[in-house]
């Protein structure tokens, strides 16, 4: 019974006493932590100031697929009307 005290002792002190490496991780992750709640709410907080939700970029890609599956269904029905 007292070996397995002393034993138990030993180890919750071995998990009391902090080396450098695990207080740089606990920190950088508190850290990294702190960054990504930043980030996330400067993505729902501020507003592009022109009010555009997307970069015109994206917008001009999505009305080209837009024609182009409109092109696309077009060509479909010919391809049967020919059959």
């Amino acid at each position: 019974m007292d070996i397995e005290k002393t034993h138990l002792e030993k180890t919750l002190e071995s998990f009391e006493q902090e080396d450098l490496f695990s207080l740089i991780l606990r920190y950088c992750l508190f850290v990294g932590a702190l960054f990504q709640m930043v980030c996330i709410g400067a993505c729902i907080f501020l507003k592009d100031p022109n009010g555009e939700a997307m970069a015109p970029e994206f917008r001009r890609r999505e009305s080209e697929d837009l024609s182009n599956k409109r092109h696309h269904k077009q060509r479909r029905t010919e391809k049967k009307k020919r059959r």
